[in-house]
């Protein structure tokens, strides 16, 4: 179960950094700041993309800090997928 967590926790993160959440902020003209506009006009999701954005910057931090934990999370997840 632990290893299934950090996997899907690594996954997630991932995921929000790859539609703009990172560590020096929301990337301009990403799924990321569309989700950010739509959510300050609304008033709607602005705890999802505050989360987001916290996963995005975490996951960033983690791989700027041991480039070999990329590669041991998609091991994780390719060894969950059974693909």
């Amino acid at each position: 179960a632990g290893v299934a967590t950090a996997a899907a926790t690594g996954a997630i993160g991932a995921a929000a950094a790859l539609l703009g959440f990172g560590s020096p902020g929301i990337a301009a003209g990403s799924v990321a700041a569309s989700a950010m506009s739509a959510a300050w006009t609304t008033g709607v999701g602005t705890g999802l993309v505050s989360a987001a954005q916290s996963a995005g910057a975490l996951f960033i931090k983690a791989v700027d800090d041991n480039p070999w934990l990329l590669l041991l999370l998609l091991l994780l997840e390719a060894l969950q997928c059974r693909c």
